[in-house]
């Protein structure tokens, strides 16, 4: 099973996200959702996922700061 985090301030959307990755893409379990760039690194930290999904406007930091120090092992999408 592949693993994932979510990274989206708007509460909505990564709900959204999640229940579509369920239909389309059951294989993937999300294991945090974060609601700012600041989480989003801790949860990438603490769980070491396969992907994270990220938006690219999140307070604390941006999406595109997190993408850049997130490990090689974790791959990332906008």
């Amino acid at each position: 099973m592949k693993t994932a985090i979510v990274a989206d301030d708007e509460p909505n959307l990564a709900r959204h996200l999640c229940e579509q990755l369920a239909t389309v893409a059951p294989e993937i379990e999300v294991l945090a959702v974060a609601n700012n760039g600041i989480d989003a690194l801790a949860a990438i930290a603490r769980h070491a996922p396969d992907v994270a999904f990220l938006d690219i406007r999140m307070p604390g930091l941006d999406g595109l700061a997190v993408a850049r120090s997130v490990p090689d092992r974790t791959r990332v999408v906008f």
